[in-house]
């Protein structure tokens, strides 16, 4: 929720406003972000040595390379983390043998648009998510989701379409020094359940609560079991889903 007196909040007359871009929300705080620019590389030292202050990160950007100092870096940079190879974290777990394919679609669909529904038949199954204005995504471990579609559900176009392979993998811990792991960076899983955003959301939420309360030691020790439990359930519930009745 935002305050009366944010730029952002709605107008005295009670009518509501257009909903605030995060970025703009940021911007307010004091932050940016910075497009085109990548990591490099970072040192630090976890044992008093020659950064115990900070984090000594190589950024490059447009204007070329340049080195800046940072009190903690987190890394939420996705499945193939800059910052969890280069923090020396392993990132542990398996993958599934074949491939998957997710297919979004604009459809007449039978039943209502809030809910999400999964379809079983002896060779699999169909997990479909709505998207809203009549789009909905299909997922299917095989290469032709939509031959599982139920009766009265009609493709009018298809938007896009991909394959993917399904890795269940959890780094062991979630910190070392001033570094952190967040979302994909810290933890992957099939999409059974829907909770991949919502764990790294919570990731972030959890570490910034905590740096706060200058408590960010006790970030891996908080959520690697939310992690850790998640996984071993996922990974049950998409080995299960997957199984090809004969």
């Amino acid at each position: 929720s935002y305050m009366q007196d944010s730029p952002h909040a709605g107008s005295s007359t009670g009518e509501l406003s257009t909903p605030p871009r995060l970025n703009d929300v940021l911007e307010d705080l004091g932050g940016k972000v910075e497009h085109g620019t990548a990591l490099r590389g970072f040192e630090q030292s976890v044992d008093g040595g020659s950064n115990p202050d900070g984090v000594h990160c190589r950024i490059d950007g447009p204007s070329g390379e340049r080195e800046v100092i940072v009190d903690h870096l987190i890394g939420a940079d996705g499945a193939r983390s800059t910052v969890r190879e280069q923090a020396g974290i392993a990132f542990p777990g398996d993958s599934l043998d074949h491939d998957w394919t997710i297919v979004d679609v604009v459809m007449d669909w039978p039943y209502p648009p809030n809910e999400l529904h999964i379809f079983f038949d002896e060779t699999g199954f169909l997990f479909t998510i709505t998207m809203g204005h009549g789009r909905y995504r299909l997922v299917s471990p095989d290469a032709s989701p939509e031959v599982r579609l139920p009766t009265g559900a009609v493709i009018r176009e298809e938007l896009w379409r991909s394959s993917f392979r399904v890795h269940h993998r959890h780094a062991p811990t979630y910190q070392v020094g001033r570094v952190y792991l967040a979302g994909d960076a810290a933890h992957v899983h099939s999409l059974m359940g829907a909770r991949g955003m919502n764990m790294g959301i919570a990731d972030a939420a959890t570490l910034a609560w905590l740096l706060s309360e200058q408590r960010e030691a006790d970030y891996s020790a908080i959520r690697h079991p939310v992690g850790k439990r998640t996984i071993t359930m996922v990974r049950r519930q998409t080995l299960q889903a997957a199984t090809r009745w004969q």
